[in-house]
């Protein structure tokens, strides 16, 4: 555990925070964040919807066996008429390629709904339920 002093000023009695990572992950996998970003093209939308219900089976698959800690869609914008554009997922995995291999086998990379996507080596802090 790292423990920092932080003085909010020469006023004000100094605290100690205490900063921890969540255990909640198999302490043999690693944690990575994957932004997938939407193919551009005019019909993108449509086969996002089309492909949809077969990504969610297998998605709540993989949550299922521990692989996705958690996922869900980029916005546009959150009125009404915002469309998804992209994802964001947070994977289980022993490395960034068996990510890769996550991410390459889903539906929406199948189908040209996902195009390209980066992969951020990840820690979930423990701020408790």
């Amino acid at each position: 555990m790292l423990l920092r002093t932080l003085a909010r000023s020469s006023l004000q009695p100094t605290r100690t925070l205490q900063r921890s990572f969540s255990a909640a992950v198999a302490a043999d996998k690693k944690q990575f964040v994957v932004i997938v970003h939407d193919h551009k093209d005019p019909d993108a939308f449509q086969r996002r919807l089309a492909v949809r219900p077969t990504h969610l089976v297998a998605a709540k698959q993989l949550k299922r066996d521990g692989v996705i800690h958690l996922g869900g869609a980029i916005l546009t914008d959150h009125t009404e008429s915002g469309k998804m554009c992209g994802s964001v997922l947070i994977i289980n995995a022993d490395s960034a390629e068996q990510v890769a291999k996550v991410i390459e086998t889903d539906p929406y990379f199948q189908d040209r709904v996902w195009d390209k996507y980066t992969i951020f080596p990840f820690r979930q802090a423990n701020i408790g339920p």
